[in-house]
């Protein structure tokens, strides 16, 4: 009796046992499942936002990767309306798939989300277009695609050329207007001695090039030769015009100053990135607004056939003035004018005359060679910023016989030494102001991508390059998360 009551008693104290540590073991799964569920939800809401995100910048702008291998995120999705609310749709689509049960019919009736997270809210709170910093934000990333391409060797040779160009005045110095004065001159002393009665059988000899300079370099050079673009820009659609009347969108987020040597380098990689991915009179770019847009960036005006002769007109104040130099420091060539000028003037009983006249003769020489020159280029030759006695072509003898050009027979000939055509643009592109370049860079972006099916509304200042979003997420568990993401297309 009393081992029985013992084992009834035994199997009482098992039972209160075992009602605790199953009411143990049942909290601690249930705390285990609990952990699992706050940890797994946190898991998922990362991943999610992680892919959400990952999926708002895989929609960059396909055309502008393609035509300038720049990445920006357009908020306007090829519509006429651009807002950072497109943005916002899109990536709020993207968490909600994300986040969505799906458990088929049956796991649906029988199962319930484990985690149950949704969407609050998902807000961009800050952004960087590409028109930001009045284009400072479109450099970094030009300079960004470039960036692999730094040749430190082109930087030192244009630097070096651009030394040369600026200590030698070569691009202050008017050559037409030098000349021009010394004509006017010349012909004054001509004609003080006729009013004194004197005969004069004298005619400048470099007068009919004048004729040429009036008619233009771009007529002389392409004649009917070339059939030049008939392409213009509409400006005041484009961003520097919207950026003038305050017409454009701004971002909210900083740029990191920089030295002076890394501006000195990143204005180098700009200019070879306009250089790249932009078409010049040589070598022009198919389906683009302009033909001669790196002559748009020099010149600014609406039309191809503008910014070509202002390009062109540039350069030909480069090569006069440095042949000039050249006639003026060779003593061979001072020599042979000197002498060409006092016989002209000895045989008419003139022979005071001869100084003006040798400058006169200098000029209409230096400008013979020009002309060689300004066609060597637009044929594809090379021509060396200074001039030697080997790099010379233009003869004196030619400009007495009214000889000038270069002779077609020879084309096979080009010289290959010293600077072509895209050369001097590039040393020419260092002389415009920096804030100008980048906007008329801007305009023909805008211009190019336009043209591009489907993207007749695209503005710079609706692409960004930077995005800052708050996504608040809860479940119906009462947790809740808080996430920040900030993503960039810049290095």
């Amino acid at each position: 009796m009393c081992e029985r009551n013992m084992q009834r008693r035994m199997s009482g104290y098992l039972s209160v046992f075992m009602a605790l540590v199953l009411t143990l073991l049942t909290g601690f799964c249930l705390g285990l499942i609990e952990g699992v569920r706050k940890n797994g939800m946190a898991l998922e809401s990362e991943c999610a936002v992680e892919a959400a995100w990952n999926g708002v910048f895989a929609e960059y702008h396909r055309g502008l990767v393609g035509r300038y291998n720049l990445f920006a995120l357009d908020d306007s999705y090829g519509t006429s309306y651009g807002s950072v609310s497109n943005i916002e749709r899109h990536l709020t689509g993207y968490l909600d798939r994300n986040l969505q049960f799906y458990g088929g019919f049956w796991n649906n009736l029988f199962y319930k989300d484990f985690q149950g997270i949704r969407l609050r809210k998902a807000e961009i709170q800050s952004g960087l277009l590409l028109s930001d910093h009045d284009g400072a934000v479109f450099r970094c990333a030009a300079v960004g695609a470039q960036k692999d391409k730094l040749n430190l060797t082109l930087l030192e040779k244009t630097l070096f050329q651009l030394e040369q160009l600026q200590v030698n005045g070569l691009d202050k110095r008017n050559i037409e207007a030098e000349k021009a004065q010394a004509d006017y001159r010349l012909q004054q002393e001509l004609d003080i001695l006729e009013q004194g009665g004197e005969v004069v059988d004298f005619q400048n000899p470099t007068i009919f090039m004048e004729e040429i300079r009036k008619k233009g370099i771009l007529s002389w050079v392409t004649g009917d030769k070339v059939a030049l673009s008939p392409k213009a820009l509409r400006r005041e659609e484009l961003f520097a015009a919207r950026l003038e009347r305050g017409d454009v969108q701004r971002g909210n987020r900083r740029l990191r100053e920089q030295s002076g040597l890394e501006q000195m380098v990143e204005r180098f990689l700009f200019q070879e990135y306009l250089l790249t991915y932009m078409g010049n009179f040589i070598e022009p770019m198919e389906n683009s607004a302009l033909d001669y847009e790196i002559e748009y960036l020099l010149v600014g005006e609406d039309r191809d056939v503008e910014n070509l002769h202002g390009a062109f007109s540039k350069i030909c104040g480069i090569r006069e003035a440095a042949n000039v130099m050249y006639l003026l420091t060779d003593e061979d060539s001072s020599k042979k004018t000197e002498l060409i000028a006092t016989v002209l003037m000895t045989l008419i009983g003139q022979p005071q005359l001869a100084v003006p006249v040798q400058f006169v003769l200098t000029l209409g020489w230096a400008f013979g060679e020009t002309l060689y020159d300004m066609e060597c280029l637009a044929a594809g030759g090379a021509v060396p910023l200074l001039k030697t006695e080997e790099t010379w072509h233009y003869s004196l003898e030619n400009l007495l016989k009214g000889l000038v050009g270069r002779d077609e027979e020879k084309q096979e000939q080009l010289s290959r030494e010293g600077m072509y055509y895209r050369d001097y643009l590039r040393v020419l592109l260092f002389l415009v102001d920096l804030d100008v370049l980048t906007l008329r860079s801007m305009d023909l972006v805008e211009a190019d991508i336009r043209l591009l099916p489907g993207n007749s509304n695209f503005c710079l200042d609706h692409c960004y390059v930077e995005l800052e979003a708050d996504i608040s997420l809860e479940s119906d568990y009462g947790y809740s998360y808080e996430i920040r993401r900030l993503g960039t297309y810049q290095e």
